[in-house]
């Protein structure tokens, strides 16, 4: 057996064990559908609710998707705020940190009681992916080679020059 096709065999033999092995436990130990279905009754709820879990699978990856846009758009904002104002990002930063550190379980109560449920939903997917968002923009924006922020101010480039010349070219 090459080794293209060992890769491509793998996992596909692990998968397979673990089925067995899934389906083998359900029935070994009798464990009822609600604690752990069998593999055949998920594969056929898929079939026979094929409509349904569609359009769940759409909601959730427009949701996513909103999501993330709205943390793509305020995590980059803020991150060029920090860049350019030290002040703004002491003030700000230690937000951005709490709303990170707390459990969005904690949190999505109080969103479902405050907002109707599509916007609490989508709440919860800008808080998860807001702050990765934020601190990796951060980081970029601020990993820039001195050497090239010396090369601009010896240029005289403006802040706003230097943030969209270099800066952010860098940050991708």
């Amino acid at each position: 057996m090459t080794e293209r096709s060992l890769r491509i065999a793998l996992p596909v033999v692990v998968f397979v064990l673990v089925l067995a092995a899934w389906d083998l436990t359900v029935r070994a130990f009798a464990i009822p559908p609600y604690v752990l279905p069998a593999p055949g009754l998920v594969f056929g709820t898929l079939i026979s609710d094929s409509a349904l879990l569609m359009h769940s699978l759409w909601v959730t990856l427009l949701t996513t998707f909103e999501g993330f846009l709205l943390a793509a758009a305020g995590g980059i904002g803020l991150a060029i705020l920090f860049s350019q104002s030290r002040l703004i990002e002491y003030s700000l930063y230690p937000y951005a940190v709490i709303l990170q550190v707390t459990p969005i379980v904690a949190i999505a109560p109080l969103l479902l009681i405050y907002l109707p449920q599509p916007l609490a939903v989508l709440a919860c997917a800008w808080i998860v992916a807001f702050f990765p968002v934020l601190a990796n923009t951060t980081l970029g924006l601020r990993s820039v080679d001195h050497n090239l922020i010396a090369l601009f101010a010896l240029y005289k480039a403006s802040r706003w020059q230097l943030l969209w010349n270099l800066k952010l070219p860098a940050a991708l």
